[in-house]
């Protein structure tokens, strides 16, 4: 019990305010879990990597809140949270987790292509290409943000207004409409 009673009136609907229960100290729980657990932080990390991994979005961020909380400065967590935010759709917050990671630790590349490809997908390109050259400094061997930058590219140059006057002509051939 947590030392408070609702006093209600005959259909059960709050008649008066929250009035505290006689002999009982008021317990009110912390909004945000004690900072410096860095064990539980892993716990709540792993099990939100797992929720992540079953494409259950909602709860892999709430887990990832909770490690943040525990750990403020897992620049993990908040990549993963990012992309727990991506999975679903909020791209803004996405990003704000993304910088918040690469705050914390400017080494991370996969946070670099992960922030690319969310700004990317917003369509600001030229920042994404950015990250993803970023990306790629710290670790060539991160192949997809190879890729992810040609794509930005290929949409950066589609959007410039020389590109909107002269289209580029369709392509025929093997994978075309118009057969080799």
């Amino acid at each position: 019990m947590n030392g408070f009673q609702i006093a209600t009136d005959d259909r059960n609907f709050a008649s008066e305010a929250v009035q505290p229960i006689d002999g009982l100290e008021p317990h009110v729980p912390p909004l945000q879990p004690a900072a410096g657990d860095k064990a539980r932080a892993g716990k709540y990390f792993e099990s939100g990597t797992e929720h992540y991994a079953n494409c259950q979005y909602g709860p892999a961020i709430a887990d990832f809140d909770r490690a943040i909380g525990h750990d403020p400065q897992n620049a993990g967590a908040h990549n993963s949270r990012g992309l727990a935010h991506y999975a679903n759709g909020d791209l803004r917050r996405a990003i704000a987790d993304f910088d918040e990671a690469l705050r914390l630790d400017p080494q991370i590349a996969d946070a670099y292509y992960n922030r690319g490809s969310a700004l990317s997908d917003r369509g600001r390109h030229e920042r994404a290409i950015a990250d993803f050259d970023r990306a790629l400094a710290i670790d060539p061997s991160l192949h997809l943000a190879a890729n992810r930058k040609w794509l930005a590219e290929e949409n950066l140059a589609a959007q410039s207004p020389q590109t909107q006057q002269n289209p580029p002509k369709q392509k025929k051939g093997w994978f075309g409409l118009g057969g080799r």
